[in-house]
């Protein structure tokens, strides 16, 4: 991408380069293992603050990120139905691509004022944005990219002199499939080189991922893929024209989907992240080589600040959550 950059704007070799690192050490990470059914929600009661009469201001400001807008919908009806008195409703909302521009509007000034204490949300919301009160970020199953799981938790504690918390929850068979992932990709996970198993072929082009080979049957013109962010899937049909009469053709089509040497290493980083049981920094630094970059300078890291759930398990407790 910077190589692209250079080109476009010409300038040339001898352009002085200065790279920072995208280190968050004020923001802590962990991944958890939902306890309950995925559409039930329940693993999110741990948001609500653990005292009697709560107010607003003492649940921490949170966006919970999912990938379709049928959660991000019942999520918002979750929060409200569990909210505690004290708490109003108005206070929890949701967020995706389909909603009115000036509810979008709304809802992005609900959260830079603090008006909004949690809002559960595609990737429609946050691009561009800057919310500087939201100290939570949860990640309801793991997005598409790793990029993408990082640009997230970017938008957590944005303040550097202030503390965040960022919570990647996965169900028990996503974990499995993602160690198995990482364990294809590598098999070394205290140092890898991933450049050893790259799927570029022999003539410097991209590998095929023979594994996503399908077939599906439909109308040729309807096969696309979903747009990236968010999924389709509760989308409801549009009504098609009575007077049309003219009946599509079906086949059979057998695609093969490719996997690009990028996609491939971001998909691979991902189940590192996820998976491994050492600092899960390590592989975020890797994958943007922070190490050699500098670091911000104003950017002072808390006391305060927790590491992983890995690095400082006694500092990330997880609740057991009854369903009753």
């Amino acid at each position: 991408v910077i190589q692209d950059i250079e080109m476009k704007l010409g300038l040339g070799r001898k352009c002085e380069r200065i790279s920072v690192s995208n280190e968050k050490p004020n923001v802590a990470i962990s991944v958890r293992i939902m306890q309950h059914p995925q559409d039930s929600f329940a693993d999110l009661i741990f948001l609500f603050p653990n005292q009697p009469t709560p107010n607003a201001e003492d649940f921490d400001q949170t966006l919970i990120y999912v990938n379709s807008r049928q959660e991000a919908e019942q999520i918002q009806d979750f929060l409200r139905r569990h909210s505690p008195e004290s708490i109003p409703k108005v206070a929890f909302e949701f967020f995706h691509r389909f909603i009115d521009h000036s509810d979008k509007t709304k809802i992005h000034e609900g959260i830079s004022s603090g008006r909004l204490r949690a809002v559960s949300a595609t990737d429609a919301l946050g691009m561009g944005l800057d919310f500087r009160k939201v100290k939570r970020v949860i990640l309801w199953m793991a997005p598409r990219t790793f990029n993408s799981l990082i640009q997230k938790i970017g938008r957590c504690a944005r303040v550097f002199a202030e503390l965040g918390e960022a919570v990647l929850f996965i169900t028990q068979s996503a974990f499995k499939r993602f160690a198995a992932e990482f364990e294809l990709g590598c098999e070394d996970q205290s140092a890898p080189e991933w450049e050893a198993v790259g799927s570029l072929g022999e003539d410097g082009e991209d590998g095929e991922d023979d594994t996503e080979e399908d077939e599906q049957d439909g109308p040729l013109e309807s096969i696309t893929e979903p747009d990236e962010g968010e999924n389709d899937e509760d989308e409801e049909p549009q009504n098609k024209d009575a007077s049309d009469h003219t009946c599509p053709t079906f086949r059979r089509v057998r695609r093969k989907k490719f996997k690009t040497y990028i996609e491939a290493r971001d998909q691979w980083f991902l189940a590192w992240f996820v998976v491994t049981e050492e600092c899960r920094r390590i592989p975020w630094n890797k994958f943007y080589g922070n190490d050699s970059k500098e670091k911000l300078p104003l950017a002072v890291t808390p006391a305060q600040a927790r590491c992983c759930d890995n690095c400082e398990p006694a500092n990330f407790p997880v609740e057991t959550v009854r369903l009753t």
